[in-house]
């Protein structure tokens, strides 16, 4: 079988495919031809043009109406309603869903409401804050004396929590102990413990995290004096959703003397969902201050602690050094401006 080449294209001679020679020079000789003619002399063919009738007008005026109605937002319809949630629905001592923020504190007013079995604390949950755990379904009940603690995500393991904390603090301790017995120059060994006692907290506040166990509440003292006032600022805030998703105040303490009662400051604390969550924190503190809330406390300050601390007993002069709060006023907090929907997430230093 031959092979021959035209302008550098390898066909057989022998196959139909590249066609014959004599027809293959034709079909080429076509084409310089027509590269040849300019384009003004090549035909157009030219669509007649008509008006279109009416019918046709109104069908596509009918069309644009259409798809202009089908972009423009259903401003008309009813928008559908936030569902409301109350983890505290059905406990007396807490404000109930269609109860008005004037009958609740007309109920149970702090300032002459005793402290009771029956009445730990006078409690009142953010509606709009979504699903938690019910009071009744929430493992704090099994953590004596963190029974009414912020109201617990949906997956929090608070009972874990506590287990692996606990560890976690007889670790430090026993740190601590050994540190004292080794006679190191006293700088060194304030040095060796704030170390251990950071690695702990930072261990502990990572655990809570990845349990779930994240609430932690502003905490403000009031006078019994203006106790009720500034309750009823608080409740009708956090019903209306401005503040965190929940907040107590302490009842009147018949362990208190009676001499005492009058200068006895009740506890005020201010829920929010996740002490990483600093936009939140600094954005609840911000309203707080709106509310004129926060330059009424001594020194014109207040502190922030997670309801993890409280669990494991946490608390001012603990024996573990540990400083019982991981906020105040005075820290620098995101302003309004920056606030994101998107939650900032930080690492906290418990130092």
């Amino acid at each position: 079988m031959d092979n021959d080449r035209v302008d550098d294209v390898t066909y057989d001679s022998d196959s139909d495919f590249y066609g014959q020679i004599d027809a293959v020079e034709r079909l080429r000789e076509r084409v310089r031809l027509a590269d040849d003619v300019p384009v003004s002399d090549v035909p157009v063919v030219k669509q007649e043009s008509r008006t279109p009738s009416i019918k046709e007008e109104e069908e596509e005026e009918e069309e644009e109406e259409h798809d202009e109605k089908d972009e423009k937002p259903l401003l008309n319809q009813a928008q559908p309603r936030p569902e409301l949630f109350n983890p505290f629905a059905g406990v007396s001592y807490a404000w109930q869903l269609g109860e008005s923020v004037d009958d609740f504190v007309a109920r149970l007013p702090p300032a002459t409401t005793w402290k009771d079995a029956h009445t730990p604390w006078i409690y009142v949950c953010n509606p709009f804050a979504g699903r938690r755990k019910t009071r009744t379904t929430a493992q704090s009940q099994l953590i004596a004396g963190c029974e009414d603690e912020g109201p617990e995500d949906d997956k929090a393991q608070t009972v874990l929590f506590v287990e692996g904390g606990k560890e976690r603090l007889a670790l430090l301790a026993g740190f601590l102990d050994g540190m004292a017995q080794m006679g190191l120059p006293r700088g060194a060994a304030a040095k060796e413990a704030a170390a251990a006692q950071r690695s702990a907290g930072h261990d502990i506040l990572t655990l809570a995290g990845h349990l779930g166990v994240t609430c932690g509440k502003w905490m403000l003292f009031v006078r019994p004096g203006h106790v009720n006032a500034v309750w009823h600022t608080v409740a009708r805030a956090t019903v209306r959703g401005e503040l965190g998703i929940a907040a107590k105040v302490a009842p009147r303490d018949p362990a208190v003397a009676a001499d005492r009662q009058a200068e006895w400051e009740r506890l005020i604390c201010v829920y929010t969902a996740d002490f990483r969550d600093r936009n939140d924190v600094g954005r609840v503190l911000r309203r707080l201050q709106a509310l004129g809330l926060v330059r009424k406390q001594k020194n014109g300050r207040i502190f922030y602690k997670c309801d993890a601390y409280t669990y494991l007993g946490i608390g001012a002069k603990n024996p573990w050094g540990l400083r019982a709060s991981l906020f105040s006023s005075g820290d620098t907090f995101a302003s309004a401006e920056d606030d994101d929907d998107d939650a900032t997430r930080m690492q906290v230093d418990t130092m």
